[in-house]
């Protein structure tokens, strides 16, 4: 795993999702770690570089999903250049889901930088009260300012 710089962001339109256009340059200062699992549950590795890069900020716990509520979440994302937080909706929960990729649904608000989710914030964190709820994971083709999540709590089993 490497560092990457975003190049550039293409807006998400309904029938068209978005993405991020990034470069790396695969230089041994921009060396991070290994990948050792690409999944549909996500891509699993081990930083060994560079950690403190990107590790500021406190550690949250990670809410159980019964403590999980419709309303008002932030996803943090890097997009812009540097960590921020963006306001979102958790509109529904699926707490027997089969399909554990897609428990949280959430509507985001990032329109006018992205026009909605797109390919490259999946895996962005969702935070709700203080604690990590859960992670980005898919976008609506028809309604790029919809999508889903997953829980933490399922992603930390």
């Amino acid at each position: 795993a490497y560092r990457a710089d975003i190049a550039s962001i293409l807006k998400g339109k309904a029938g068209k999702p978005g993405e991020v256009i990034g470069t790396i340059n695969y230089v041994p200062q921009n060396y991070l770690g290994e990948i050792y699992a690409n999944t549909t549950g996500g891509i699993f590795g081990k930083m060994i570089k560079n950690k403190k890069e990107f590790c500021v900020g406190e550690k949250l716990p990670v809410a159980k999903k019964s403590e999980i509520q419709t309303g008002r979440a932030y996803l943090r994302s890097s997009i812009s250049g540097k960590s921020k937080e963006y306001s979102i909706e958790i509109e529904k929960i699926f707490l027997h889901e089969k399909d554990s990729l897609k428990t949280l649904k959430i509507k985001v608000e990032l329109i006018a930088l992205t026009g909605g989710i797109i390919q490259g914030l999946s895996g962005s964190p969702i935070l709700q009260n203080g604690k990590l709820v859960g992670a980005v994971t898919h976008v609506l083709i028809d309604n790029p300012k919809m999508g889903y999540g997953i829980f933490a709590e399922s992603m930390i089993k």
